[in-house]
């Protein structure tokens, strides 16, 4: 079977290597997000959540509680129209796209800003899942029927 490498780098790694390398961009972004960003700042807090204790990515899932979609909307309620998680990225001055949920889970409709480095992020990332599915670069637009 051909193998579907898209960044030889990451996928052919040893697992401790990526482990490494998960946990310390981790810990840069949760010091980077809890310096920017009001809602998650406040909500780790009042959670109990010690960031100083990450040091492992197990650690991570005990110590760092989820969000909920109805968290989000609270917040884009409570400081509209986008909730102090955006606050950051408004003050930057810089264009955004805003997304929003469909609002079908009855709790309202979440709004999400998403900048330039945000899309293409989402764009590298979905090169994963086509070259896992057996495209190559050279297939972009092709058609199978």
């Amino acid at each position: 079977m051909e193998k579907r490498i898209h960044d030889a780098e990451f996928e052919l790694a040893e697992p401790g290597a990526i482990r490494g390398y998960q946990l310390k961009q981790l810990q840069k972004l949760l010091a980077k997000t809890r310096a920017e960003n009001r809602f998650f700042a406040e909500h780790w807090v009042k959670a109990g959540a010690d960031l100083a204790r990450v040091d492992s990515l197990d650690a991570f899932n005990r110590i760092i509680p989820t969000v909920e979609k109805a968290d989000f909307v609270e917040d884009q309620k409570a400081h509209p129209p986008y909730g102090w998680r955006h606050a950051h990225l408004l003050s930057l001055g810089i264009p955004f796209v805003t997304l929003t949920s469909s609002g079908t889970s009855g709790y309202g409709v979440e709004i999400h800003l998403q900048t330039n480095t945000d899309m293409i992020n989402h764009g590298r990332l979905t090169g994963y899942y086509f070259r896992w599915a057996g495209l190559k670069p050279a297939e972009i637009g092709r058609t199978h029927v």
